[in-house]
C-alpha cells in the first residue's frame, strides 16, 4: 500500500540563470591565476620573439608621443595655455596625459572584437569561465596603462613641477573608466561572435572618437555650437578629470564624476548582462 508521501508530487520551479555582480566577482576570484596568465600573455604577445621584448611597452608610447607632439605643436602651432603648460614641454605633457585613458579604451575595444573568436579552443570547453576572456584584455591594457602612467608621474614633476600625489585624485576616475571600458568589452566581444563586421566599425569609430575628444586641443577650442558633442562624450569627461587630477592635483568635479558614475555603472551592467545571456550560443556559432 503506498505511503502518503508517495502520493505527493513535488514540483520544483526552474531556476532562472540571472547574472549578478557577486557571481562575476566569484568567477574572477576562483580563476585569478588563470586570469593573470591570460592577461600577461595578452600584454607580452606583441613583443614575443623581438630583441627588446617588453621594453617596447615603453618605447612605443614615447615615440608616438614625440610624433604627435611635434606635429600638433610645431606644424599646427597648438598650445594649451597657462603658466606651466604654455610651452612645448607643457603641451607635450598634457598631450601625453590625455592619451593615456584614450589608449586604454582603444586597445581594449580593438582586442575585444576578436578575443572570443580567436580563443575558440577555450570557448568549446564546457567548464571554461568565458567571463575572464574580456577581463583579461582589460587587465592587459591596464598593465600597459601602468607603464605609461609611471612615465608621466616621473616626467610631470620635472617639467611642470606637479606633485605625484595628484594620482590619488585620479584613482576614482580610473576605477570608473575601468568599469566603463569593461562593460563595452563584454558587449563587443559577444556581439562580434555573431556580427564579424563590428571589428571594422570599431576601428573607424575610435578614429572619430579621438578627434571628437579634447586630447590634442583644449575644450575651449571646440566650436560653441557643437559643444554638445563634447558634453555627450563620456571619454571627454574621463580625459578632463584624469588630466586635471594627475597633472594639476585638482579634486574631481563631483557633478561630472557623478554623471560619469551613472554612465559607467549602466554600461557595465548592460554589457555584462548581454555577454552572460549570449555566451551559451558561442559554441554553436564558432
Amino acid at each position: 500500500m503506498p505511503t502518503p508521501e508517495a502520493d505527493v508530487l513535488e514540483i520544483v520551479p526552474n531556476q532562472i540563470d540571472v547574472p549578478s555582480l557577486g557571481r562575476f566577482w566569484r568567477t574572477l576570484s576562483d580563476n585569478r591565476y588563470l586570469l593573470w596568465q591570460l592577461a600577461v600573455r595578452e600584454f607580452l604577445g606583441p613583443f614575443r620573439g623581438s630583441v627588446l621584448g617588453a621594453l617596447w611597452a615603453w618605447i612605443y608610447p614615447m615615440v608616438l608621443l614625440t610624433v604627435y607632439a611635434f606635429v600638433f605643436s610645431f606644424v599646427f602651432k597648438m598650445r594649451w595655455g597657462g603658466p606651466t603648460t604654455g610651452g612645448f614641454a607643457g603641451y607635450t605633457l598634457v598631450l601625453f596625459a590625455s592619451f593615456i585613458p584614450f589608449n586604454f579604451l582603444s586597445s581594449v575595444l580593438q582586442r575585444s572584437t576578436s578575443i572570443i573568436v580567436s580563443q575558440g579552443n577555450l570557448v568549446s570547453k564546457v567548464v571554461f569561465p568565458l567571463e575572464i576572456l574580456p577581463v583579461s584584455v582589460v587587465l592587459s591594457a591596464l598593465l600597459q596603462m601602468a607603464v605609461t602612467t609611471a612615465i608621466l608621474l616621473v616626467a610631470a614633476p620635472v617639467l611642470i613641477g606637479s606633485s605625484p600625489l595628484g594620482f590619488v585624485f585620479a584613482v576614482p576616475v580610473l576605477v570608473l573608466h575601468i568599469f566603463f571600458t569593461t562593460g563595452l568589452a563584454f558587449f563587443l566581444s559577444s556581439l562580434c561572435v555573431f556580427v564579424r563586421d563590428i571589428g571594422n566599425l570599431v576601428g573607424i569609430a575610435l578614429q572619430v572618437l579621438f578627434f571628437l575628444t579634447p586630447i590634442t586641443y583644449p575644450e575651449s577650442a571646440f566650436p560653441v555650437r557643437f559643444r554638445w558633442v563634447v558634453d555627450l562624450n563620456p571619454l571627454a569627461t574621463v580625459v578632463r578629470l584624469w588630466r586635471e587630477a594627475i597633472l594639476f592635483g585638482k579634486t574631481p568635479d563631483w557633478t561630472s564624476l557623478g554623471g560619469f558614475t551613472v554612465v559607467a555603472v549602466a554600461v557595465f551592467a548592460v554589457g555584462y548582462w548581454w555577454f552572460y545571456r549570449t555566451r551559451k550560443a558561442f559554441i554553436e556559432v564558432l
